[in-house]
């Protein structure tokens, strides 16, 4: 009689650990998982601004050719206008 509980306590034993070992494993799964999330939260919000900023700076660009364009084409004009 007594064989056969230990029989049954290793069986229970074994299941255990098994369970154990599945709960482990889901457990670095989610952890790895918030991990992933983290890391492409961060290179997205890292990415959006860096974009902005480009964006911005382009914008700036775009505006003073234009400014210098327009200040040229008002020197030409004077010129014009002096010489007549």
């Amino acid at each position: 009689m007594r064989k056969n509980d230990f029989r049954e306590a290793d069986a229970q034993l074994d299941i255990q650990q098994h369970s154990f070992c599945k709960a482990s494993l889901q457990y670095v799964a989610e952890i790895q998982s918030v991990q992933e999330r983290m890391k492409f939260e961060f290179v997205e919000t890292l990415s959006s601004f860096l974009y902005s900023w480009l964006t911005f700076y382009h914008a700036k660009e775009s505006y003073m050719a234009t400014i210098a364009e327009a200040e040229e084409l008002k020197e030409k004009m004077l010129k014009a206008h002096a010489k007549a």
